[in-house]
C-alpha cells in the first residue's frame, strides 16, 4: 500500500522520504477489515519515538490515546485503490506521526448488513 503525496505537514521535513513505515491489517477471521499505515520521520525516531518500532502487535491507538499531551491535526479523508479512510498527523512528545486507516469493502458490507437487519 502506498499513500499518495503525504499531507503537507510531512513534506516540511528536511528529508520527507526518510520514514519508518508500519502497516497492519485488522481482520475479522481471515478477512481484512481495516488496513492501517503509520509513517514516522527519521528525525522523530532519532528524537525519542524509536520505541514505536517495537510495538509489535500492540495497537498504536492504545499508545496514542494513553499518552498525555498527544493531539491530532492536519486531518483529511483519502481514497486509494484499497479503500477510503481518514489520515491525520498526531503529535507524540512533540514529534509528528502520520496515521492513515483504510476501511475495506468487506467491513462496510458487514456493517451495512447488520444495520439493515435492525428493526
Amino acid at each position: 500500500m502506498t499513500l499518495d503525496a503525504p499531507i503537507a505537514a510531512f513534506t516540511q521535513q528536511t528529508d520527507p522520504l526518510s520514514c519508518w513505515s508500519r502497516q497492519v491489517a485488522l481482520c475479522h477471521g481471515d478477512t481484512p477489515w481495516v488496513l492501517a499505515h503509520t509513517l514516522v520521520t527519521r528525525a522523530s525516531l532519532d528524537n525519542g519515538l524509536h520505541p514505536l518500532t517495537r510495538l509489535n502487535n500492540r495497537p498504536l491507538g492504545e499508545l496514542l490515546f494513553a499518552t498525555p499531551g498527544v493531539y491530532k491535526d492536519q486531518q483529511e479523508i483519502t481514497r486509494t485503490e484499497l479503500g477510503w479512510g481518514p489520515r491525520a498527523r498526531y503529535w507524540l512528545h512533540g514529534y509528528p506521526v502520520l496515521v492513515a486507516e483504510f476501511f475495506m469493502d468487506a467491513l462496510l458490507r458487514d456493517k451495512h448488513q447488520r444495520f439493515s437487519a435492525l428493526p
